[in-house]
């Protein structure tokens, strides 16, 4: 059985996980398997019926249900998961306030309505549909991969959680990432830590964390390390797209050589 929960993810948005939005919540249950299907099905196809089943569109189930949101600031923080204007291609220029969201390089401007879709205040609307504008830019970061043209060498903040007692700060520090997988350097801590890509199937990400900022998460076994961009040369969802997609390569390679 797969129970879903619709609702509760655009309530709160990953994005903007400060300000709630009144929304009716739906709750699903769905027979995936009967007691015979256990018996004959292989693990494989087991766990692909799995992964198909887990797959679920808040933004569709709230268009298609005529869900209404009508809190004023509902796009308030996108930018922060759409960072790539797909009318001029450029990277890190995205705003948002009230319920508009825009490019600060090109001037082109989308509006968000009570229903979650979007579209352009003038010209072509690329993207009505927002997962549609995300996946857009995941096949970016991919493209870029595959070129040889991504690249993450920039200035953090780091706060350490060793333990249940709290954070500590470690001040500044660099953040590099590439196909081996990051490398965190912080004056006087020590030598740098190393993340191998091929452990990291994603990474964690946070926006607006504490209220600090956005920022990534990466742990070792006794300590966990939010690192905090200094500067707006880079985007945490960009960074969790190349580290699924490093894993992701080096995943295929190994089986391509078995």
């Amino acid at each position: 059985m797969v129970q879903k929960l619709h609702g509760s993810y655009l309530t709160s948005p990953i994005w903007d996980e400060d300000h709630r939005r009144k929304v009716p919540l739906c709750s699903t249950l769905e027979k995936v398997f009967t007691p015979e299907d256990i018996t004959t099905l292989s693990a494989g196809e087991i766990t692909a019926l799995l992964n198909e089943h887990f797959k679920y569109d808040e933004y569709r189930w709230q268009y298609e249900n005529s869900i209404r949101i009508d809190y004023a600031n509902r796009s308030e923080g996108l930018h922060n998961v759409l960072y790539l204007c797909p009318n001029c291609r450029t990277e890190y220029g995205m705003r948002s306030h009230t319920h508009i969201l825009e490019c600060t390089v090109c001037g082109k401007a989308w509006e968000m309505d009570e229903f979650g879709r979007l579209s352009a205040t003038a010209g072509d609307t690329e993207f009505p549909h927002i997962p549609d504008w995300y996946e857009y830019e995941r096949h970016e970061a991919r493209r870029q991969i595959a070129g040889g043209t991504y690249h993450l060498n920039v200035e953090v903040l780091v706060d350490a959680l060793p333990n249940e007692k709290g954070f500590v700060h470690l001040g500044k520090g660099r953040l590099t990432h590439n196909a081996d997988g990051f490398v965190i350097a912080v004056a006087d801590q020590g030598g740098p830590l190393h993340f191998s890509s091929r452990a990291m199937y994603s990474v964690h990400t946070e926006y607006n964390y504490r209220g600090k900022g956005n920022c990534v998460v990466l742990s070792t076994r006794g300590c966990c390390y939010y690192l905090y961009p200094v500067h707006n040369d880079c985007n945490v969802t960009k960074i969790q797209f190349a580290a699924e997609e490093f894993y992701t390569r080096r995943k295929n390679s190994l089986e391509e050589s078995l």
